[in-house]
């Protein structure tokens, strides 16, 4: 899940000026946010009781992007003078649920202060109830906590809110096929293709539901979908997983001639994928080409010396090649004997 840090916008905060705010919000025009947060600071020792100090703090950390911070002051604020902060809250509520919902972004994502952010989120859907925003993030929140049961009840709040919330249809989609809910997932990830028919992890995800239910055909019609649109958008290192799915479905099917073109591509993109190696030689050996398969187990057994199912494999390899007396040595090293 990519999370933006939403941009600050302006704030007016009511109320009867003093020189130390009126100073503070020239400095503030001027982007001198040192000057302007020196200013507002000795408002709040001058009026600790009033909450117009701790806002343009709050507001001055906001441009600094330094967003806990301001939500801190927005905090303070709100506990030395409720009557006052909330008049400004009721004032310019989408601002208030702005800074409080990237302080939450900010403390997820960049200082793993997850328990913070998660009250930092709550504290802006306190604000703002229909955000859709808060409860995907929330959701992500709880997603790294592990906490699955919450971290589903926010998705499905922000999918009740907003029928084409995409991201939270892939993200329980995601879910569902982690614990081995495929048709639950399922669910999910077709609503997801209703809403973006162009998302390639939507078809990928898919794949792995089919797969997870032993569908193989549904499964390759979906990675083959996959693989169009990562290979339409460039995205070589997402295409490089929905190959090897594809492969790994064909060889389920026993299939072994039709995964090898897969292998092949896995291999165009990280020539040293020792599973596409490994693969792809065994898919040789299904096949009966030999000869393709000795240099695909030796560039294995390369990378991976102690890799010892290569060497039995090699040494399988090697008997059909007539090699007999290197067979043996591959197949005795493979079985440690």
């Amino acid at each position: 899940l990519v999370l933006t840090i939403v941009a600050v916008t302006v704030l007016s905060f009511t109320g009867c000026e003093t020189s130390y705010i009126t100073a503070g919000k020239v400095y503030l025009q001027q982007s001198n946010f040192p000057k302007a947060m020196e200013q507002f600071k000795q408002e709040i020792q001058a009026e600790p009781t009033k909450a117009n100090g701790y806002l343009w703090a709050a507001k001055t950390y906001a441009y600094m992007q330094k967003y806990d911070s301001c939500a801190i002051f927005l905090d303070k604020a709100m506990k030395v003078d409720k009557e006052g902060a909330e008049k400004d809250l009721n004032a310019d509520r989408g601002n208030w649920w702005l800074y409080y919902h990237d302080a939450a972004v900010q403390l997820i994502t960049k200082d793993n202060d997850i328990d913070m952010g998660i009250k930092r989120l709550e504290r802006a859907i306190e604000i703002q109830p229909e955000s859709v925003k808060s409860y995907n993030i929330l959701g992500y929140a709880y997603s790294l906590k592990k906490d699955y049961k919450k971290m589903v009840e926010a998705y499905k709040k922000a999918i009740s809110m907003n029928k084409n919330d995409l991201q939270a249809y892939v993200n329980l989609g995601q879910y569902y096929i982690n614990v081995g809910k495929y048709n639950d997932a399922l669910i999910y990830l077709k609503q997801a293709e209703k809403i973006d028919p162009d998302m390639a992890k939507i078809y990928y995800l898919e794949g792995v539901a089919y797969f997870g239910l032993k569908k193989s055909k549904d499964a390759i019609n979906s990675y083959k979908r996959a693989v169009d649109l990562y290979e339409k958008n460039n995205d070589k290192k997402a295409a490089k997983d929905v190959y090897f799915n594809v492969a790994l479905t064909y060889m389920k099917m026993k299939q072994h001639k039709d995964a090898i073109p897969y292998l092949q591509k896995v291999l165009k993109v990280d020539d040293q994928d020792k599973d596409a190696l490994m693969n792809l030689g065994i898919c040789y050996i299904n096949t009966k080409e030999y000869k393709k398969a000795l240099p695909i187990f030796d560039k294995l057994i390369q990378l991976d010396p102690k890799n010892l199912d290569a060497y039995t494999n090699r040494g399988i390899v090697k008997k059909q090649l007539g090699d007999i007396k290197g067979a043996m040595k591959d197949i005795k090293k493979g079985t440690g004997l």
